[in-house]
């Protein structure tokens, strides 16, 4: 628990663990003082993330990697948080559990900043060898116990949820700042556990197995004054809150009008050569393509040729023609196979070029269908590592998608609406089942068995937990 409370805390779920063969689903408990939550047997039952020996060797690794850099590298909303900030005066940036290192390279490319980031994990090694970052598998006490290293912006992104220490945690942040250094947080909010909502991002919040805690956003404004910041804002976004932590007021802007500056990054890693691993310069072209057609801009049609030619190169398929590789597909039953047959965000750029064809006056032609069956198939193979496919594939389910109505679009489309409809978490935006002890379930459409033991709310203390839950 993170306030110390002992007195009318409450069982509020259980969690499937992340690691679910090795160990039993975890309690969920929500504090009768501060609102947070947490899990009594963190301590004993969290997992670490693979340190960089435990993958030597494991070819199976580079996929994650892949799907990191192309799919889930979190861009999309963490370029909008950042740019929030007075970012034209941070010369010097630290990220704090950074992962291979996107959003670091950003701030490089874009910002023109000097990076640092601290990453124990093995996708730290792989954001030295890939993008060239000074990535560091160190914690912030090393940098304290080092060199004399200061920084204008720290941020750290849904890490601050995995220490069993936070205030520890932050007064190390706030020692690593410049007089007017800022630092920007982000991690899953107790607010956000109830059973409406979206069973993707009720997966991530979570993470039963992964995290010691989810704060109220009282809890983590007591815990930041604690650390030392006079400061504080926090805001919710989505599942998370958004915490910004300074010595002095900061102005925070706007959060419109960003995205074009993610399209810019892309523009510049799509003409960067990758010898280490070919792929990231395919990927980021395809992120290019997608993130230049969101923002309406004109693209060369040689572009879309050139994705062609790539995906034909490094996997063997053509684009214009799948039939020949649409069994192939359809056999894969792991993220890691998935991500040797195709790119992750080959379904986005589809379904992007279909909506481009039309709007030309064209027909969209297969492509959108065969974006509507990889995405099918993707939250069919592991829903909660690829739940991010979860917006295209509304998009391409709106009646005015761009999905062609010719004999290979009507049987890519057969194929996976089949598909789709054996993946429980897109039954109709059913929440997670809700059992109160000792009276009937409520009535509800029927979920299969998968989606139920994913996340189970228990309301044990019916009339409590209704008001905290708005049940």
């Amino acid at each position: 628990m993170l306030c110390g409370n002992t007195r009318d805390n409450l069982l509020i779920a259980r969690a499937a663990h992340a690691t679910p063969q090795l160990f039993d689903p975890l309690d969920v408990v929500s504090c009768g003082e501060c609102a947070s939550a947490w899990f009594p047997e963190a301590r004993v039952a969290n997992v670490d993330y693979l340190s960089t020996e435990d993958t030597t060797g494991d070819p199976w690794f580079e996929y994650f990697i892949d799907h990191y850099l192309e799919l889930v590298n979190g861009l999309d909303w963490k370029v909008p948080l950042l740019e929030q900030l007075p970012f034209d005066r941070f010369g010097r940036v630290l990220e704090v559990g950074c992962g291979v290192g996107v959003t670091l390279d950003f701030c490089r490319v874009v910002w023109g900043a000097d990076v640092v980031g601290l990453e124990p994990s093995a996708y730290g090694r792989w954001g030295r060898r890939l993008l060239d970052l000074d990535v560091r598998p160190s914690y912030m006490a090393d940098l304290l116990a080092g060199a004399d290293e200061r920084f204008d912006l720290i941020y750290s992104t849904e890490v601050i949820e995995h220490v069993a220490d936070p205030v520890q945690f932050l007064r190390e942040a706030r020692s690593l700042l410049t007089d007017d250094g800022v630092l920007m947080l982000t991690t899953p909010r107790a607010e956000s556990l109830t059973p409406d909502t979206p069973l993707g991002p009720l997966y991530g919040a979570l993470s039963a197995g992964a995290h010691y805690f989810l704060p109220s956003a009282g809890q983590l404004e007591s815990i930041a004054r604690r650390a030392g910041f006079t400061w504080c804002s926090i805001t919710p976004a989505g599942v998370s809150h958004v915490a910004v932590l300074a010595g002095r007021p900061v102005d925070i802007s706007s959060w419109e009008g960003r995205a074009d500056r993610i399209a810019d990054y892309y523009a510049v890693r799509a003409r960067t050569p990758s010898p280490e691993r070919p792929r990231c310069q395919l990927g980021a072209s395809i992120n290019h393509y997608v993130t230049a057609s969101q923002q309406s801009r004109t693209i060369d049609p040689r572009h879309w040729v050139e994705i062609r030619r790539g995906v034909i190169e490094h996997f063997g398929v053509d684009l214009d023609d799948p039939r020949p590789h649409l069994a192939e597909i359809e056999q894969t039953t792991s993220l890691f196979e998935m991500g040797a047959v195709l790119p992750f965000n080959i379904a986005a750029a589809l379904y992007w070029h279909a909506r481009e064809l039309r709007a030309s006056g064209r027909s969209p032609g297969h492509y959108g269908a065969l974006a509507m069956l990889l995405t099918s198939h993707g939250l069919s193979v592991d829903y909660r590592q690829l739940w991010t496919m979860r917006p295209l594939f509304e998009l391409l389910g709106d009646p005015g998608a761009p999905v062609g109505n010719d004999e290979l679009s009507s049987a890519l489309l057969d194929r996976a609406h089949k598909i789709a409809a054996g993946v429980p978490e897109l039954a109709d935006e059913v929440p997670p089942q809700v059992v109160v002890p000792g009276s009937a379930p409520p009535r509800r459409p029927w979920v299969p068995a998968p989606a139920r033991r994913s996340v189970r709310f228990v309301l044990r203390h019916q009339r409590a937990l209704a008001a905290r839950l708005r049940l």
